[in-house]
């Protein structure tokens, strides 16, 4: 086994030394995620005026501390990390409900410099490219489906055209034929 892939166990979680990502246990697709502690990093390394730094390195520290890992044995993933951030009373670890949101807000910005996150509602306008096919989604219900896969695509500058150098994202055929 090459130094890449060496790992150990960190809480029930699978760490890459080398890397220094993590991945759950039950997981065996050999791709490695971020965790806090590349969050930290990066923050640590980003050209953001000190004191913003100082203040994501500590929510990032305090989302650790809060759920009693290492932050290199926390994933980076925002879905997980929602889920188990609902379950924390900010009283148990001292920290007043209006710092908690604070530092919810500030972790979100912290995993923004380790992976693309997109808003959890996108409200942005659909792209010229975009619009015309929506509009030929007659039904409500498809309108629904795809609206915001749509959004995403116009906020994330993808559009519906082929080309060498932007791929089709495959929803478009599935979206031509619904229309």
């Amino acid at each position: 086994m090459g130094a890449a892939v060496r790992k150990k166990r960190c809480h029930g979680l699978m760490s890459n030394k080398v890397l220094g990502s993590y991945e759950p246990l039950s997981r065996d697709n050999g791709a490695m995620e971020a965790s806090l502690a590349d969050v930290l990093a990066a923050v640590r390394n980003s050209d953001l005026p000190e004191r913003r730094r100082q203040e994501l390195a500590s929510a990032v520290r305090t989302v650790a501390r809060a759920l009693g890992r290492p932050p290199g044995c926390i994933p980076a993933d925002p879905r997980r990390l929602s889920g188990r951030l609902k379950e924390v009373a900010p009283l148990a670890i001292n920290v007043s409900q209006r710092r908690w949101n604070n530092i919810r807000a500030l972790l979100r910005t912290g995993l923004t410099m380790v992976q693309h996150m997109s808003p959890g509602r996108h409200l942005n306008k659909l792209s010229p490219d975009w619009e015309p096919l929506w509009q030929r989604l007659t039904s409500r219900r498809l309108r629904m489906k795809f609206t915001r896969f749509l959004r995403f695509c116009s906020a994330s500058g993808i559009g519906p055209a082929r080309s060498p150098t932007q791929p089709s994202p495959p929803i478009v055929p599935i979206l031509m034929i619904a229309c």
